[in-house]
């Protein structure tokens, strides 16, 4: 199905006023009715890092769519039951510094796009299901203006891809793991068991972890599973992760990984992380969030000490660490429905969060502005930047059609 591509969207500006004080500012962000998107950004500049994770196959069109409180770390193996911590102030908001724009469109929606990786300045895959309700790749090789659709033969939806490398990644939905080393010429799909995969990361081009719920419960609780490859994807290790669904995964290294979630003892799940040092042989809990029917969505570690988290907390949806995970802050305060879905952080300082309440962004870290997005954004569902200049993502916009967009200071 051909693009149909669109000009320039300009996202709406805000108004000040200088008349009251406090000083009172309103960001307006046009949300929509439900669609998809795909994004690209390219916000004021850093440095660079590798990002999320996505797919990728092989023709060309454009396309899109589809804590907290900071606590202290228990180690112990998976399956323990944390004890939380008090929570940290919040980190201030900036006014808006970056600013979305819709690149293209198809002419109907015919698919669903949900996660999205840059290996590369230029090179980006993201993931998803078509209409027929089989895994859709799409690959890019000019930094998301244009997509290529690859041909994959697997049932369900991909829900989030890694990738070493422009020419090495992993995809995952369901219990299906797809692998790709040749750019995505070819794929070859692997089933894992009885479990429902969301999340994947690959430091290295033999390893990958991959994460998601299990079935059936265990202890009277709602559990998961984590699958590790060191050879890669000739053959998986499972752990499981008791009374803790995982959501995302990131490993910044070899050995060290982090993954978000929500530990579901005593009924009512909340935000939580889990460590491990090990690559997945064994986890350490981490509970972040105390706030009863919370989760953390996503999670980018664009450094060994330094991870940023994004959930639906209404007191502090966006949460970083600083020491590998040991103690958590606030990084940007909340609010009534306040729910992030991805984030992407190309350096230590310079991260991009998004969801269903619109978009942010930081340059240092710890203060965060507002990042307006297009009128036909709904929300959006992925975010990989592998440069603090360049960004892209994947989103849901208006009437259900697939967008791609760019993100410019």
């Amino acid at each position: 199905m051909p693009f149909r591509s669109v000009g320039s969207l300009r996202p709406q500006r805000r108004q000040r006023s200088s008349r009251r004080a406090p000083l009172i500012m309103a960001v307006v962000i046009a949300l929509v009715v439900a669609g998809s998107v795909l994004l690209v950004v390219v916000p004021s500049g850093s440095d660079h890092s590798p990002s999320a994770a996505k797919t990728v196959t092989s023709p060309q069109h454009r396309v899109l769519d589809n804590v907290l409180d900071g606590a202290r770390t228990t180690t112990t193996r998976a399956g323990s039951i944390p004890s939380a911590a008090p929570a940290t102030d919040q980190a201030p908001v900036s006014p808006a510094s970056d600013a979305w724009s819709a690149t293209g469109t198809y002419a109907a929606s015919s698919l669903n796009l949900n996660a999205i990786s840059c290996p590369s300045a230029s090179q980006c895959y993201a993931v998803g299901e078509t209409t027929l309700k089989s895994a859709m790749v799409l690959a890019s090789a000019d930094g998301g203006s244009t997509w290529t659709q690859q041909s994959v033969q697997t049932p369900g939806s991909l829900l989030a891809i890694a990738c070493a490398s422009p020419d090495t990644c992993a995809a995952v939905g369901g219990p299906s793991v797809l692998l790709t080393t040749d750019g995505g010429t070819t794929w070859t799909a692997k089933e894992l068991g009885s479990i429902a995969l969301t999340g994947v990361s690959c430091p290295t081009a033999t390893l990958c972890v991959a994460v998601g719920s299990a079935s059936p419960q265990t202890s009277g609780c709602a559990s998961g599973m984590t699958y590790a490859t060191r050879d890669g994807g000739r053959s998986w290790s499972p752990t499981s992760t008791r009374c803790f669904v995982p959501s995302s995964v990131a490993c910044s290294s070899a050995s060290n990984c982090l993954m978000s979630g929500t530990h579901t003892t005593g009924g009512a799940g909340y935000g939580a992380v889990m460590l491990s040092n090990s690559a997945g042989k064994v986890w350490q809990w981490n509970d972040v969030l105390r706030q009863p029917d919370t989760q953390l969505a996503a999670i980018s570690c664009p450094s060994k000490e330094v991870c940023v988290a994004v959930g639906n907390s209404s007191r502090q949806p966006i949460v970083r660490t600083t020491n590998a995970g040991a103690t958590w802050s606030s990084a940007a305060p909340g609010g009534t429905g306040a729910n992030y879905l991805a984030v992407s952080c190309a350096s230590t300082t310079a991260c991009q969060a998004a969801g269903t309440q619109g978009a942010v962004s930081t340059a240092d870290g710890t203060t965060w502005g507002a990042a307006v997005l297009p009128a036909p954004v709904l929300r959006v569902t992925g975010i990989a930047c592998p440069t603090a200049g360049q960004c892209s993502g994947v989103a849901v916009g208006q009437n259900a059609a697939p967008w791609t967009i760019k993100l410019s200071a």
